[in-house]
């Protein structure tokens, strides 16, 4: 099959093109409304990943969305990634995608078979996913954009909830962290196609394989790794909940390409402005070196799970994730929050 490639990009693709999150809080301040919508019970209050809107007592609807300029050249790597990426927000609730809205962006006097190569790509990823593609709105636009509006229908009170995290509850990470910054060193042309095939083939896997898994599971929540890195979203998950993550370092899964990249100063637009804002609710344990805390606040594109497993479920749930071939790493567990969102210890 003939590949295609993106005639122009933007500086700054993937989850790496989010505002940072000082800046969105910033803005949800001054938007965020005082008189809530009946049947709306998550919304921008807090920082979560998909909106639920309640429609009877047995149903609700679960509503997100996510585009991204590319991060890739590639046409058919660009619509894969980008709705991994959108779906991923309905993984975090433990339940599967229903209904897709496309959304594309594209320059004028465009090749028809690029933009037919990014989304035949979509929505293979959107097929795999168990969801259909209904429609979408598309517009000219200087740069590429391309993501998805996803909407699933669930059973209220069987969804994997923040309200139900419990000190005690193990965490586990179902992709290693490091994404960005390989994307990002890629397009720079900081290392080969071959170097960044790791960051790829996790960035082109779609989140269902460990909500699967553990389907039987009374899992008690989860998030996802994306644009404001590892510790950022720990910290948003556990501000939610009033608790606090101890992370064990030692386990937690980084790719070798993102490691030397961060050796050699190569970094990505986000990276720093997430340390900035997350990082006064960070505690440290031990001699982590720069490189190592970089990696932490990179920001993915289609990054891992984030699981949070009660401990009596713990080894159970890890059978079941090796019995379905998911990679996963036990990192750490939930306590009392005491003044830090979330501990990272190394053992040197």
């Amino acid at each position: 099959m003939k590949r295609f490639y993106l005639p122009r990009i933007s500086s700054i693709g993937g989850c790496c093109g989010k505002v940072s999150p000082k800046f969105l809080n910033e803005i949800l301040c001054k938007l965020r409304q005082t008189d809530i919508l009946s049947g709306i019970y998550q919304d921008s209050l807090l920082n979560n990943d998909c909106a639920l809107h309640r429609i009877d007592d047995n149903t609700s609807l679960a509503v997100t969305i996510d585009f991204m300029h590319s991060p890739v050249l590639e046409t058919d790597i660009f619509g894969a990634i980008a709705a991994c990426n959108a779906l991923s927000d309905i993984y975090t609730l433990g339940v599967m995608p229903n209904i897709c809205l496309n959304i594309l962006g594209l320059p004028d006097n465009v090749d028809s078979q690029v933009v037919e190569s990014i989304h035949m790509a979509g929505i293979s990823k959107i097929n795999e996913a168990g969801a259909i593609l209904v429609g979408g709105h598309t517009l000219r636009n200087h740069d590429f954009i391309y993501g998805f509006s996803v909407i699933a229908v669930i059973q209220n009170n069987k969804y994997w909830n923040f309200i139900n995290i419990k000190p005690t509850d193990r965490l586990l990470l179902t992709k290693p962290l490091g994404i960005g910054v390989t994307l990002g060193a890629k397009l720079k042309g900081l290392i080969s196609s071959v170097e960044a095939d790791n960051a790829i083939s996790y960035a082109t896997t779609l989140n269902k394989a460990p909500v699967e898994a553990l389907q039987n599971i009374p899992v008690s929540a989860a998030t996802d790794v994306t644009g404001f890195g590892f510790i950022g979203h720990l910290s948003n998950l556990a501000n939610d909940a009033n608790v606090a993550f101890t992370i064990n370092f030692n386990n937690v899964p980084i790719l070798p390409e993102a490691i030397e990249l961060y050796n050699i100063g190569a970094t990505t637009s986000l990276t720093q402005k997430n340390k900035m804002y997350y990082g006064g609710g960070v505690m440290t344990l031990g001699n982590l070196t720069d490189t190592e805390i970089n990696c932490m606040y990179d920001p993915q594109t289609n990054g891992g799970l984030v699981i949070c497993v009660p401990e009596t479920h713990y080894l159970e749930a890890t059978v079941k994730l090796s019995q379905k071939g998911v990679f996963y790493k036990d990192i750490g567990y939930v306590t009392e929050y005491t003044g830090h969102r979330v501990v990272i210890k190394k053992d040197n």
